[in-house]
């Protein structure tokens, strides 16, 4: 069932994940919220407050371009924390239903405002952003202390009990451009606005966030960052931890908080020219070897252009080394076959002058039968959460002996239905694959390659009800590796293909 986070999600992934962590960064103080602070320390607090947290948000890159937005929070937390004033009302459900309206029509009048520098809001996304702010919002907001309840023995006239905050902030006067306000320690926590890897790890169900962004910032150097990586990083983190405190899985957090929102932008550097200078003396060395163990001109032209082209695939495609893609095409692979030597018929016996009857001939052995083709079947990893599995299945046939195209025969069927909008039929993804390789019996281990044919329907919602419809077809290809242990093969789709398990069969 996609929810409305789902849909602000798809259609305003940038602007939620920027605006994301606004509402519970933003109304934090040194340990109080800011609504509680506004309330007790009066214009000139709330004066600091702002400016302390807009400076704040102005240092973090991902916001950039959004500072007005920031703003525009802030001036929204002012408003609402009149309505904190009044102290029987705003933490019953009438006074929260009646602030998340109107703090859902303000963030929709200011969106469409803005709507010329997010083209890429549509008006229904708007709408929906504008409710998940203000429901966000209204979720997070502490309960300040003029509204705890009155003592049981007050009278009607008897002014609420307000016990005392656990550290009251001092006033701090006024920011100015020309200063810079000095926080004065509390025994309160800081603010947490961007978690360290530290303190990250102190955090339940979120040791994995560390390795994960790590890797991401790494990648983003190797495509050719050059500036400080470390603030984005940092804000991707931020997300993450975010998600998991919200109870999502770590798949879910990964969804809702892709690394492109977050990604520095930049110029990419230009790949370096693959190094192919190396392939025609390699294949050229091998089709001797070749010939000289008396294959045939042509065979060998054959299957020293097929080791050429796979090799030159992995290097230029693939971008692999050249041992990694002499591993990748291993020679003994597409070494050509030497004809079969039809046997000559045995001469027939000269009969022998001698009256006496001639021996008869023993019975010559016949040759060893050729091993019987072994089939294996099974499936691939049936990981597809949130989908229903239509069909999985693999099977592979191949020659024990081995041997170059020892693998006859490997198909896989994989087709699963996903319910992405509730108003709008299943999508259907249908892929049909098919294996080409060889066996080595002395490793027990296969090597080959795969080409994957898939069908995708998806459907998006339109006005009235409606549903569209769209269509993908398509075909890829890439390498596949397997090994045989104890009747079973176990392989995947290289490194980063889906694994699959397959049982001989007796």
């Amino acid at each position: 069932m996609r929810t409305d986070d789902d849909f602000v999600r798809t259609e305003g992934s940038g602007i939620y994940h920027q605006l994301d962590g606004l509402d519970h960064g933003a109304v934090v103080d040194s340990g109080n919220s800011a609504i509680n602070v506004l309330a007790e320390e009066g214009p000139e607090a709330a004066n600091y407050a702002k400016d302390k947290v807009l400076e704040a948000y102005k240092s973090v890159p991902v916001v950039g371009k959004l500072i007005d937005t920031t703003e525009k929070a802030l001036q929204l937390e002012e408003w609402a924390k009149q309505f904190a004033k009044d102290p029987g009302a705003a933490m019953d459900k009438t006074f929260r239903d009646h602030l998340q309206q109107q703090l859902a029509e303000r963030w929709k009048a200011y969106l469409k405002e803005r709507a010329v520098d997010l083209p890429s809001l549509t008006d229904t996304a708007i709408d929906k952003l504008a409710e998940y702010l203000a429901k966000k919002t209204v979720e997070k907001l502490p309960k300040p202390p003029s509204l705890r309840t009155p003592a049981a023995t007050a009278g009607p006239g008897a002014s609420p009990a307000v016990p005392t905050p656990k550290a009251t902030p001092k006033a701090t006067p006024k920011v100015t451009p020309e200063t810079t306000p000095k926080v004065t320690p509390s025994a309160s926590p800081s603010p947490e606005v961007i978690p360290t890897p530290e303190e990250t790890a102190d955090v339940s169900g979120t040791g994995w966030i560390d390795g994960y962004v790590q890797g991401i910032a790494n990648g983003w150097v190797a495509e050719g960052y050059t500036g400080d990586v470390q603030p984005y990083a940092d804000a991707l983190r931020q997300c993450l931890v975010n998600a998991v405190l919200d109870g999502a899985t770590q798949e879910e957090a990964i969804r809702d908080c892709p690394p492109d929102v977050y990604k520095p932008i930049f110029e990419p550097k230009e790949s370096p020219t693959p190094d192919t200078g190396w392939i025609e003396g390699y294949v050229q060395g091998i089709a001797s070897g070749w010939l000289d163990k008396g294959y045939g001109g042509i065979d060998v032209a054959v299957a020293a252009d097929d080791l050429r082209q796979c090799l030159t695939d992995r290097v230029v495609n693939l971008g692999l080394s050249r041992d990694e893609a002499i591993g990748e095409c291993p020679a003994w692979l597409f070494e050509p076959s030497l004809p079969e030597e039809t046997p000559s018929p045995t001469p027939s016996p000269t009969p022998s002058p001698s009256p006496s009857p001639s021996p008869s001939p023993s019975p010559s052995p016949s040759p060893s039968p050729t091993a019987q083709e072994i089939t294996a079947v099974g499936q691939y990893d049936p990981f597809a959460p949130g989908c229903t599995i239509d069909q999985n299945t693999m099977t592979l046939t191949f020659d024990p002996a081995g041997g170059p195209s020892s693998v006859k025969q490997g198909e896989g069927r994989w087709m699963t239905s996903c319910i992405v909008w509730e108003e709008c039929p299943a999508d259907v993804d249908s892929e049909e694959m098919h294996y080409e390789g060889a066996y080595d019996p002395e490793s027990k281990t296969f090597n080959g390659t795969w080409t994957i044919q898939f069908d995708y329907t998806y459907y998006t919602p339109e006005t009235e009800g409606r549903c569209e419809s769209h269509n993908m077809v398509d075909s890829f290809s890439g390498t596949w590796r397997a090994t045989l242990t104890d009747g079973v093969i176990q392989g995947d789709h290289g490194p980063d293909g889906f694994p699959f398990e397959l049982t001989v069969q007796s």
